[in-house]
């Protein structure tokens, strides 16, 4: 028992440490890189991972390549057009939270310091991925990628059943961005922030023309986030066709725009906020190029923090296509502004047939309120009716009432019906005159009452 004790100890010490030589970084197909380890060349982190990776100590089933505690420069693309096709790889990296580029991070940190991608996952197998790593780029206005998922072309990789778990992703131009052939893929309780800039770059981005990408992406967990104070609406941009799901996120100074034909998106109890600024602009857009997009957003909290000046909604539908079938359902959540915003969901698109569905949400939380859950064009709209009631004396067979409040998205958005109180038999009609107001028209000075319903 004691040999055997002994034995154990000499393998775990082994596999942590260098000081047992080159052997010691290899223990049933994971292989150790990183903190002295020379067995993989003396190459920077990247060229390391590589070379462990493409040796037949990591073999055709596949390995985990386990990245000991430390800080790490490199310029070496990890895996990238190494990857070899049905060979599995996991990098992992040793847990625990450090101190580096913005407040969040891990005592592992790869630091980039090379153009291009720092990591490029392709390897389009079961189990395959990054753990538990931080990884950190050379400037958020640079033309770098974090961390690629899928083939950098059509016929050069893909990115399948794989997944992506507590990392720590900032400073890139843009911190994740899909390539082709990636579906049924898992990114869970990642802290993807602090990527691009006002108006350059991504936290995560799916560009357009990634074919064989979409199909059954899932986010769950985490941050997608700017901790600076400038707000950006492609801080998640989806510009390709795909099915995704976001889940349990904080969205923090981050827009999200989605601008691409066949779209289905579910976003499912996140956290949406500007804590860090005031902005105008919408928390979520979709674009001048969506046709056939469908959004199902449900509960959590969309809060605005300070109040931007001119800002006329939180989510904004602005297609431009001749037949942009756009669907939005909204189910719960609380939608807090700071300032008294005209409408929750607008709809400026000149495309034909979009529809909105609205139920079970808090307007405001005891302060400032949306004027109209609804506005602009669409073809239809589920939405809770707003309605405006009262009396008024007519004079000389007409009276005008002003000042509706909250008042209708237009004048052809409601309806309205009248009853004569003085004489209940004589005829009574009432116009919408503007979404503020009606015309009512009935016989000498009968006092009218009147109800109007609509969005």
């Amino acid at each position: 028992m004691k040999k055997y004790a002994f034995f154990c100890f000499l393998i775990v010490f082994g596999v942590s440490s260098a000081a047992f030589g080159q052997t010691s970084a290899v223990f049933n197909a994971k292989l150790y890189v990183g903190n002295g380890i020379t067995m993989w060349g003396t190459g920077d982190i990247g060229s390391q991972i590589n070379n462990a990776y493409a040796s037949s100590s990591c073999p055709s089933t596949g390995c985990v390549i386990h990245v000991i505690t430390g800080q790490y420069s490199f310029s070496t693309t990890i895996i990238g057009t190494h990857g070899v096709s049905g060979k599995p790889v996991l990098i992992e990296c040793d847990p625990g939270t450090g101190t580096n580029f913005a407040n969040s991070g891990h005592t592992t940190q790869l630091t980039y310091t090379g153009s291009g991608t720092a990591v490029n996952i392709s390897i389009g197998t079961t189990g395959s991925g990054m753990v538990g790593c931080g990884l950190y780029g050379p400037g958020t206005a640079t033309a770098t990628i974090g961390l690629l998922v899928g083939g950098s072309s059509s016929s050069n990789g893909t990115g399948v059943l794989q997944h992506f778990d507590y990392n720590d992703i900032a400073n890139f131009g843009t911190g994740l961005e899909f390539g082709y052939n990636v579906y049924v893929t898992h990114f869970e309780g990642n802290d993807i922030h602090d990527n691009g800039t006002a108006t350059l770059g991504h936290n995560v981005y799916m560009p357009s023309g990634v074919t064989g990408t979409g199909e059954n992406i899932h986010f769950h967990g985490g941050a997608i986030t700017n901790k600076s104070s400038f707000f950006s609406t492609s801080c998640l941009e989806i510009d390709n066709p795909t099915d995704i799901s976001f889940s349990n996120i904080s969205f923090d100074q981050c827009g999200a725009t989605f601008n691409a034909v066949n779209v289905f998106a579910n976003l499912t109890d996140n956290h949406w906020e500007n804590p860090n600024g005031a902005t105008a602009s919408p928390f979520l857009t979709v674009g001048p190029a969506s046709n056939f997009v469908t959004l199902n957003i449900r509960d959590k909290e969309w809060l605005e923090d300070t109040a931007g000046t001119g800002r006329t909604e939180f989510i904004k539908i602005a297609p431009n296509g001749p037949n942009a079938g756009i669907t939005v359902n909204i189910e719960g959540g609380v939608f807090v502004p700071a300032e008294n915003v005209q409408q929750l969901l607008n709809s400026t698109g000149a495309g034909c047939c979009a529809v909105a569905t609205v139920s079970g949400i808090e307007n405001g939380f005891g302060g400032s309120v949306f004027t109209n859950l609804v506005g602009g064009s669409w073809f239809e709209i589920w939405a809770p009716r707003l309605k405006a009631s009262g009396t008024v004396a007519l004079a000389g067979g007409g009276a005008t009432v002003s000042g509706i409040s909250p008042q209708f998205s237009n004048g052809s958005s409601f309806n309205c019906i009248g009853n004569d109180l003085t004489t209940g038999t004589n005829p009574v009609k009432v116009f919408p005159a503007s979404p503020s107001s009606i015309t009512v028209v009935g016989i000498g000075s009968d006092t009218i009452s009147y109800i109007c319903s609509g969005h």
